[in-house]
C-alpha cells in the first residue's frame, strides 16, 4: 500500500479508521483482521513490538503531552482509548484533542480504571472505611502511595470518578454515556466466569507492581532493605 494511502486527509480512509492508546497494539491488529473495511491508526509513547500487521493497521509514536494529535480535523470514525490516564497531564486537552479528530456522528470508547481500590465481595467497602491497622492496609497503602506519584507527575488521579463531567465540559459530545463496572481481584469467585475475570486481572497486576517500582524509586521511594 502507498504511503500516500494513509494521507489523512483522504475522506476513502476517514471510514472505520481508529487512534488509540496502544498498549500491546492487539486491539487495533484484531480490529482490522476482523473488519475487511476498517483502517486503523495505534498510537503509543514506545515502539510497538508486533512483527507484522495488516495492511490496513499502522502504528505512530508520540506523545500527547507535547504534541498536539497530527491529525486533521474529523478524520476519524472511532477514537478508542483505554487506560491512558496515567500518562497523560493535562486530560481537558486530550479530549479536546480526540473531539477535534472525530468525525461528526462519530464514536468516542473511553475506559478509565479507578484508582481507588476497594475490598470486600460483598459490601465493596472504600479505602476511608477501614482504620488505620484494619482490612487489607498493605494493599491501600500501595494505591495511596502510586496515586501520590502520579499526583507528583501532573497526573489527575480523579479523572475516571468525573470522565462524564469532562466529557461534558468540552461542548464537543453528545448522548454521553457513563458505565462502571466492579473487577475482582483474585481467586475467590465462585462463579466460573467471574472467577476467571479476577485470575486474569492478579496476573494483570503481577506485571504492574514490579513495573511501579522505577516510578517509586525515581520520585525519592527508597527501596526497602527487606
Amino acid at each position: 500500500m502507498a504511503e500516500s494511502t494513509w494521507d489523512p486527509q483522504k475522506r476513502f480512509f476517514s471510514l472505520g479508521r481508529t487512534v488509540k492508546g496502544q498498549g500491546g497494539g492487539e486491539w487495533a491488529v484484531e480490529l482490522c483482521e476482523e473488519f475487511s473495511w476498517v483502517f486503523t491508526t495505534g498510537v503509543d509513547i514506545v515502539p510497538i513490538q508486533y512483527l507484522e500487521v495488516p495492511e490496513r493497521c499502522r502504528f505512530e509514536m508520540w506523545d500527547i503531552n507535547i504534541h498536539h494529535m497530527p491529525y486533521t480535523d474529523g478524520c476519524f470514525d472511532l477514537v478508542h482509548a483505554r487506560a491512558v490516564l496515567t500518562g497523560i497531564r493535562n486530560y481537558p486537552h486530550f479530549l479536546g484533542q480526540i473531539g477535534r479528530i472525530l468525525r461528526p456522528g462519530g464514536l468516542v470508547l473511553l475506559i478509565e480504571p479507578s484508582l481507588m481500590q476497594y475490598a470486600g465481595l460483598a459490601n465493596n467497602k472504600p479505602e476511608a472505611a477501614y482504620t488505620s491497622g484494619s482490612g487489607p492496609r498493605g494493599w491501600f497503602t500501595l494505591w495511596e502511595t502510586y496515586r501520590r506519584c502520579l499526583s507528583m507527575l501532573g497526573v489527575d488521579v480523579t479523572v475516571p470518578q468525573h470522565l462524564k463531567d469532562l466529557l461534558e465540559g468540552t461542548r464537543l459530545f453528545e448522548d454521553i454515556q457513563d458505565f462502571k463496572a466492579t473487577i475482582p481481584v483474585g481467586f475467590y469467585h465462585e462463579n466460573k466466569g467471574i472467577l476467571t475475570v479476577g485470575q486474569l486481572q492478579w496476573m494483570a497486576y503481577d506485571l504492574l507492581l514490579p513495573a511501579l517500582k522505577p516510578m517509586f524509586m525515581s520520585l525519592g521511594m527508597l527501596e526497602s532493605s527487606r
